[in-house]
């Protein structure tokens, strides 16, 4: 009485699926058909899987195929760009505490600003933020970009 198992080709485990990976040494599954014989044709010469058989010694030992290397993301720099349109708002609703320029990047005017709007005259901080406007609406944007979104080293 003969019966048709289904072997793995690498380890000669006998497998129940027929797709996917071996689930003793995970090589991807080349089934081979043997005949599995009664008792007495085993001593023929037909081999049958014993789990606890070792491997033979000086056999490299079997890994599961390679998965393709997963590289990390790119790291993304945070865009700090500054835009010259809160620049502008920032200058028409906020210019007389110099706010723009603490935006801008230059803090020590910001206090300027505020200690000249301290003192009488106080139009002389008015006429300073109409300039920094007119500066500030005027420029192109290749040269805003150059002059208040460098990369500082």
């Amino acid at each position: 009485m003969a019966t048709q198992t289904i072997r793995c080709s690498s380890c000669g485990a006998p497998l129940e699926n027929l797709y996917g990976c071996c689930p003793y040494c995970g090589s991807v599954i080349a089934a081979r058909r043997e005949q599995t014989t009664s008792f007495s044709s085993r001593n023929s010469g037909a081999v049958n899987f014993d789990p606890f058989r070792q491997p033979p010694p000086g056999t490299p030992p079997v890994y599961p195929p390679a998965s393709p290397p997963i590289y990390p993301a790119q790291p993304v720099e945070p865009v700090n760009k500054k835009s010259r349109l809160t620049a502008i708002l920032l200058c028409l609703f906020l210019g007389w505490l110099g706010v723009h320029k603490a935006y801008l990047g230059k803090p020590g005017f910001c206090f300027l600003y505020i200690f000249l709007f301290c003192i009488p005259p106080f139009f002389i901080t008015f006429i300073l933020v109409i300039i920094d406007l007119v500066h500030v609406c005027t420029m192109s944007d290749a040269d805003f970009d150059r002059k208040y979104n460098q990369k500082k080293n």
